[in-house]
């Protein structure tokens, strides 16, 4: 992801001056670097730095706090992450951007983000002084109308711009009424939802009496851009509505160098490579320039057939707009259409697809997959959403955490993405995506996301096991064996095995690299190590399946030496800073980045649920890192994260806290945008996206394990074997009264699950249908409910196997138990 917005780019920069040939592949080489003489190397390289800034007369000082900054970091050739130097290239250069002409653009119509961002009586003002850059750090929210047909996801803003392409050029529609314009991205007028919680996004304003409601979808590989007008008011209304190409998106400045409006095909050809195509001719057209202006100052008094059809503009600042004029009798309504082909070189026109059919559709393929009814009308809403977005996000052979700033692959964003889907029944969308997974792999057997990132092998191995387990398909597993076999003896040649280590705090463990970003500068992080071990169990049991007899022992020898090594470091580290807590690494003390620290319990469970040290860890997590009942995530992020809170919760869960896991899960879900998205991190203040993708994936895959786990928990005893925890995440109001709500269809490793529950005022009716097509069966189901019961029924008979703990009643229930009837007070 994305640490800094240029500080991977200076990173590299200062990097080169080691003067060191460093091959992208060189974990596949034995690390062949030309370095004859290390030390000498970074003389020169010292020399060199300090012989160009003299040059451009940067100052000595200067010179020294890079080159401080540089060595804080921990980053060298070996860790740095060069595969997000494009994508944080383009953030630096378009923060640049942004900074030398937004500010000098302050009578341009911008996007909701920039108006709120540049507006010194909005909250959102953040003073530009001498930063240098700008970028949208205060309301970075965006929603997605993609489908699993098409790999381009369009944004729509939260006042209804639309971005087709990523890092594009956007579509706005202004209204002008009797004279009087309207600009939705300067209205604080407005309502945006999904239509039937789907990845269809519908936009409305009022204003002088007219409605403007604007809905964007897709269907395969079209965008589709409805806009309807209505007369509200009791008079007649002269109204004009313009499709305004702009040369700017939810990031910032997008470079539009040529303009044109082709009056025969009624479309806009923009940069001469896509085309935006409307349903009926225009009454006139605008095109201006940088040097021009924007097109927005002569909307209101545009004579009909004087066109300005074309623009030129040098700075990449070309805008234009159709405008169509409009005579609304009192309660009349009119509809413009617009679409655009997202395929590279398809640049005809089609038939408009209804919304309706495109309801349809999608609603038939979540049909086919898991469903949960809760009692809860806001969490089904974010459910049908958040598991629309998973599907949305998946582009033929990979999965992507984001549509805009995050649209590329990880291993880390993919296994919590792609579990999710499994467990939800969609394997026929995720088989293909891990299947690709050796392909990623490099010879070494480093499936490599990104270099300095260690924790991938793990997610590759572990990934790999939970979809074979949640797809009932061990087919797989034989193509990509010797893949993973190669994948565990690189974690295994990756560890600190050096004698010279042996006393060190990092011993037996991964070097040093960056990990996951919200855990801070180069370190030997517990995360990555723990992601390590669990790719290894997972790795045992594939070879288990598929009897492979001489690879599990090896991989069992070296869970345990590994396990051995892991334990110490996290003992002496707890011993040195005098801690009850698991921190981020093996080398400092408590800090936000322990957030890294709740994968030992969640998803993982690699130590067991009354841990009283993972206990303390999420205790002061939530006192000490919380804001708003919120995680808040100091490094890098600096905001609130609502997939990171979702983490505690499921540790929470795991760790058998029932009320800290439902009330964590019911903030984040508090905190969804109307469109029922979140982003990455929530600045406090704004309540707007702060960092990252607007859309966030991830953060949506993490409300679909929250709530089905909530319902059925795969509790893994051992690496090998697992229980299934039925219900010991629903909140206690859920059963007391009238209500019903259930879960089909969900998979486990034992088949598919289906629980439906029937609450009365003093008996609860548990219905539980199993069909058992997977090939691991569970050892046991544990029913726990937050009640305590006076009388068990299963399958009519009366039950006696069942406990009374802390205020709960826990039932162990025979292995095809298909009725419980509950007694209990009508009080609860």
């Amino acid at each position: 992801m994305v640490s800094s917005q240029f500080y991977y780019t200076v990173k590299f920069l200062l990097n080169q001056t080691d003067w060191i040939v460093y091959q992208a592949d060189c974990e596949d080489i034995g690390h062949i670097c030309i370095e004859q003489n290390r030390g000498d190397t970074l003389k020169l390289g010292q020399f060199i730095l300090t012989s160009v800034a003299r040059l451009m007369k940067v100052p000595p000082l200067a010179v020294e706090m890079f080159t401080a900054a540089n060595q804080a970091s921990g980053l060298d050739t070996k860790t740095l992450p060069t595969e997000l130097i494009p994508l944080n290239s383009i953030q630096l250069s378009r923060g640049l951007l942004n900074f030398t002409i937004l500010q000098a653009a302050r009578d341009w119509i911008l996007p909701f983000w920039a108006e709120q961002q540049y507006n010194p009586r909005s909250p959102s003002f953040i003073p530009r002084s001498h930063l240098g850059l700008s970028i949208n750090v205060t309301n970075r929210n965006w929603t997605a109308v993609g489908n699993p047909d098409c790999t381009v996801e369009p944004i729509v803003d939260p006042r209804g711009l639309v971005t087709p392409f990523r890092n594009g050029w956007s579509i706005d529609v202004w209204l002008v009424v009797d004279g009087q314009a309207f600009f939705p991205s300067r209205s604080d007028n407005v309502d945006q939802t999904l239509v039937d919680n789907l990845p269809i996004v519908q936009t409305r304003f009022t204003s002088f009496s007219v409605q403007l409601i604007l809905t964007s979808y897709t269907e395969k590989d079209m965008l589709f851009h409805h806009v309807e007008i209505r007369n509200e008011s009791d008079t007649q209304k002269q109204c004009t509505v313009a499709f305004a190409i702009r040369p700017l998106n939810p990031e910032g400045i997008s470079l539009v160098h040529d303009l044109e409006f082709k009056e025969q095909q009624r479309c806009f050809r923009i940069n001469n490579e896509a085309s935006l195509f409307f349903s009926r001719p225009a009454n006139f057209i605008e095109c201006s320039t940088f040097e021009n202006g924007d097109c927005s100052t002569r909307l209101t008094h545009l004579i009909a057939g004087k066109n300005t059809n074309s623009a030129h503009c040098t700075k990449g600042m070309a805008n234009g707009f159709a405008g169509y004029n409009l005579k609304l009798d009192p309660g009349a309504s009119e509809s413009l259409d617009c679409n655009i082909a997202l395929t590279p070189g398809r640049n005809h026109t089609t038939a408009p697809v209804t919304i309706e059919a495109v309801t349809s559709k999608w609603n038939d393929l979540l049909a086919r997959g898991a469903s949960i009814i809760t009692p809860d009308p806001h969490v089904n809403a974010i459910l049908k959403a958040s598991l629309s977005s998973v599907l949305m996000l998946t582009d033929d052979f990979e999965i992507t955490p984001g549509p805009l700033t995050y649209h590329q692959f990880w291993f880390r964003d993919a296994a919590y993405m792609l579990s999710a889907l499994d467990k939800f029944g969609f394997a026929s969308f995720t088989n293909p995506i891990v299947k690709t997974f050796p392909e990623k792999q490099e010879r070494s057997g480093f499936f490599r996301s990104q270099q300095g990132e260690w924790d991938s092998n793990g997610q590759a191995l572990w990934t790999m096991w939970q979809h074979t387990l949640h797809s009932h398909d061990k087919t797989i597993l034989d193509n990509s064996f010797v893949s993973l076999y190669k994948g565990v003896q690189w974690i295994e040649r990756k560890r600190l095995n050096d004698p010279r280590f042996k006393e060190s705090p990092f011993a037996g463990l991964l070097p040093a690299g960056l990990s996951a970003e919200h855990l801070g500068l180069v370190d030997y992080y517990f995360w990555d190590n723990a992601w390590s071990i669990a790719g290894i169990e997972a790795f045992i049991n594939i070879c288990v399946q598929l009897g492979r007899e001489n690879e599990r022992q090896f991989a069992e020898q070296l869970l345990k030496s590994y396990r051995a090594d892991l334990e110490r470091a996290i003992q002496r580290v707890r011993q040195q800073y005098q801690i009850k807590e698991i921190p981020a690494s093996s080398t400092r003390g408590i800090d936000c980045g322990m957030i890294g620290s709740t994968c030992f319990w969640y998803p993982l469970q690699i130590l067991p649920p009354n841990d009283p040290r993972m206990i303390a860890t999420l205790n002061t997590l939530l006192s000490r890192y919380s804001v708003q009942g919120v995680f808040f995530q100091d490094f890098v992020h600096s905001g609130m994260n609502p997939y990171l809170t979702l983490h505690i919760a499921q540790a929470a869960l795991y760790g058998g806290n029932r009320e800290m896991f439902w009330d964590l899960l019911m903030t984040v879900l508090s905190r969804a945008t109307s469109t029922l998205t979140f982003p990455e991190a929530i600045h406090p203040a704004t309540g707007g996206g702060s960092m990252g993708d607007g859309h966030h994936g991830w953060a949506a895959a993490e409300v679909l394990h929250s709530l089905r786990d909530a319902f059925i928990q795969e509790r893994w005893t051992t690496h090998a074997s697992h229980d299934l925890v039925l219900c010991a995440g629903l909140p206690a109001t859920w059963f007391n009264g009238n209500k019903s709500f259930s879960i089909q269809k969900a998979v486990v490793p034992d088949g598919t699950i289906s629980l439906h529950m029937e609450c009365e005022k003093d008996e609860t009716m548990v219905v539980i249908d199993l069909d058992r097509t997977g090939f691991c069966h569970s050892k046991a189901w544990i029913l726990q409910l937050p009640f305590l019961a006076k009388r068990v029924f299963v399958d009519e008979a009366e039950h006696s196997t069942y406990n009374h703990i802390d205020g709960e009643t826990h039932i162990s229930l025979p292995a095809r138990s298909t009725t419980i009837r509950i007694i209990h007070d009508c009080q609860m």
